[in-house]
């Protein structure tokens, strides 16, 4: 025991400085006085306090949290009678690589002798008794002495004196070692800090360094990232009273600290956030360049081994915002909810529970712009210990404007379901969040905001099933007749509307008389045409409000238009087809009267084919009689018996050849016929456009 307790008031005398150079740094702590929480995943929090002189200000974070402190952190003297002189913070690097500038070190084991071992030729002053010895440092001499009960180790510190004298002195004896070369009483003392600091691995310690006279207050504001606020509500429905909304935030403490008497914000919206890590220390490699190399004219680096270095780099950077990334946690959803006892049947009167909530309940919050966004401010502190989640009433208002009905939209529910259709007339923003429905204290089902409510506008709020209303809808479709046409350079374009009908038959079973709300689809390109308007326009749907009346059946047309055309090449139809569009008056007289001139072209061309048909049979005719004869000519012999037979033949043959040539130029001629019509028609369907 004596050995031990030896050994630590030697060890503190080492770390101890001769005699302070000055007085050491004053620290002051800053609490929190103001968090606002976002909907992107940061929190916003400031600090502020008294300080007095020259101070510094110590701020802890975890390792992950410091790339968005890096790039948001700032400081400012609330009184203009100061300065921020320095922000000092703790290096991402190893241990080692924050120790590589000390020359001495601190070993695990044999901690005071294999320390006082590196001291060699460094000035000491050792108290021994009521002496004080000063000398340079030679080493540690262990000596083992034989005892009874084993061999035993002390340790001397050797040591030249200031007149030349070599002085061993009984290490465990001395009560202090004390260094006296300022430059390594620095190094000493950046030692242990470091090594203090590294028993916290994800702790960082960011230090302010304030200067200035007298009393004055500090603040210093950052963002970290914070788990989202989240919003939920209660909407109360009460006999002849207004509806009543009350709105919750869900906080989360997820920070080291208590928050204390803090001023809360949430702001509704998404501002834009990112991660850039300011904190990693980067080292990229550098080419190694001979001094013949870099004395030679011209020398450069090679652009291969730049570029290696380059892309060295950039997958350094990528690696440390991957750690990061896995660094930072997500989102937590607050506790859930206690279950509100039922009241029992034989309670005394009382208060409705919506007076009892307004009388009992005030919300702690404001609403207020700020700036594009909408934030509700705390009107009084609030306090959550850190690790727990709290509900924060922002919002308790009677909504002057909106209804209970019934609703229906087939992409939703194939059933109706009972809906309130609310109008927010609170003056507040209502961010989107779960809205629990209650008739009196009995809970009627749950809805969701499902978008962001600013004053004045309007959303459908369904809650529950309606068993007791049926809605059969029965959708079909059909061309109406043609309305107009356009004849231009050959193409006759007809102009007809498409017609899309849904027939909505709406079934009340309860004997109750029925507001009653209809979504219908909206289907690209057509507009509505029964009824003219909708009750509202929304995104992808018309919303209509329709009147049913109790224990009947109400039918509920919904028709809408296009336009739709098609296209009729005029070249490619026949006669009779161009008659029946002659026949029809949505054609304009022009059109048919260009449209008689086409079918005129078109009837004398027929004529010309049905002629050239016949022609052609009859050159085909004619040349297998031709060939008939030329093969009995052949067969026939020069007898006279066989010659009144072969003249007969010649005769023949040579009247078929005089056909075949008229038959031939019968054909060119009508063959040219049919050109100059092909041209007439052509010209006759560009000519013409509307």
């Amino acid at each position: 025991m004596r050995h031990a307790l030896a050994l630590a008031a030697v060890l503190a005398g080492v770390l101890a400085p001769a005699a302070p150079a000055q007085e050491p740094p004053r620290s002051a702590q800053l609490k929190i006085r103001k968090v606002v929480l976002y909907k992107h995943g940061v929190g916003y929090f400031e600090r502020e306090g008294p300080v007095e002189g020259d101070v510094t200000v110590p701020l802890s974070f975890k390792s992950a949290q410091m790339p968005d402190v890096l790039k948001s952190l700032y400081a400012v003297d609330l009184s203009g009678q100061g300065r921020i002189s320095s922000i000092v913070y703790d290096s991402k690097d190893p241990l080692s690589k924050q120790l590589s500038d000390i020359m001495v070190r601190v070993p695990e084991g044999q901690a005071l002798t294999a320390f006082l071992g590196q001291l060699k030729g460094a000035p000491v002053e050792v108290a021994i008794g009521t002496k004080t010895i000063r000398g340079r440092v030679l080493g540690i001499e262990p000596v083992q002495t034989r005892t009874e009960s084993g061999v035993t180790t002390s340790w001397k510190l050797v040591l030249l004196g200031e007149d030349g004298a070599i002085r061993p002195l009984e290490l465990l004896e001395s009560l202090e070692v004390r260094v006296l070369d300022p430059a390594l009483q620095k190094d000493l003392a950046r030692m242990m800090e470091i090594y203090a600091r590294a028993r916290h691995a994800d702790r960082k310690v960011v230090d302010l360094r304030a200067e200035g006279a007298g009393a004055r207050n500090l603040r210093v504001g950052y963002i970290i990232e914070t788990p989202i606020w989240k919003t939920s509500y209660r909407l109360l429905f009460e006999p002849e009273r207004k509806p009543l909304i009350q709105g919750w935030a869900i906080v989360e403490n997820r920070t080291d600290e208590d928050w204390e008497g803090v001023a809360l914000t949430f702001v509704a919206g998404n501002p834009l956030s990112f991660v850039m890590d300011l904190y990693t220390s980067y080292y990229p490699r550098r080419p190694h360049v001979g001094v013949a190399a870099a004395a030679a004219e011209g020398a450069a680096m090679a652009a291969g081994e730049e570029g290696a270095d380059e892309e060295e780099f950039e997958k350094a950077k990528d690696a440390g915002a991957r750690r990061e990334l896995r660094a930072r946690g997500g989102a937590r959803p607050g506790a859930p909810m206690r279950k509100v006892a039922a009241e029992p049947a034989a309670a005394p009167p009382m208060a409705s529970l919506g007076e009892m909530l307004e009388q009992s309940l005030a919300p702690v919050a404001s609403g207020a712009e700020a700036g594009e966004l909408f934030a509700y401010s705390s009107k009084g502190p609030v306090s959550v210990k850190r690790g727990q989640a709290a509900l924060v009433p922002i919002l308790l208002e009677t909504l002057s404007d909106g209804e209970r009905v019934v609703y229906y939209r087939q992409d939703l529910s194939k059933h109706p379901q009972h809906a309130f259709l609310l109008k927010n007339s609170s003056g507040l923003t209502l961010e989107k969040g779960p809205v629990t429905v209650f008739e009196g204290s009995t809970c009627q089902g749950e809805g969701l905001l499902a978008q962001t409510l600013k004053p004045g506008m309007r959303t459908m709020l369904p809650y529950a099933l309606e068993t007791s209303v049926e809605v059969q809808p029965d959708f079909g479709g059909r061309d109406q007749p043609v309305t107009r046409a356009t004849l231009s350079r050959g193409i006759l374009t007809l102009f007809y509307k498409n017609r899309r009908e849904t027939r909505y038959t709406i079934r009340e079973k309860g004997g109750k008389a029925r507001v009653f709300y209809l979504d219908h689809p909206r289907a690209g390109g057509y507009r509505l045409v029964e009824p003219s308007k909708p009750e509202e326009a929304l995104p992808d749907h018309d919303r209509f409000r329709v009147a049913v009346e109790a224990g009947k059946e109400t039918v509920f047309w919904v028709r809408e238009e296009t336009d739709v055309s098609a296209q009729v090449s005029i070249a490619n139809s026949n006669t009779e087809e161009i008659r029946a569009y002659l026949r029809q008056t949505y054609l304009t007289e022009n059109a048919k009267r260009a449209l008689a001139g086409i079918v005129e072209i078109m009837t004398q061309r027929t004529s010309v084919d049905a002629e050239l048909a016949q022609l052609q049979q009859e050159r085909q005719r004619l040349s297998e009689d031709h060939s008939r004869i030329r093969s009995t000519l052949s067969s026939l012999s020069s007898s006279p018996s066989e010659k009144a037979m072969r003249e007969k033949y010649l005769d023949r043959l040579g009247k078929a050849d005089e056909r075949m040539d008229q038959v031939n130029e019968t054909i060119r001629a009508r063959q040219e016929r049919r050109r100059e019509l092909d041209v007439q028609l052509t010209q006759a369907l560009e000519a013409f456009a509307e």
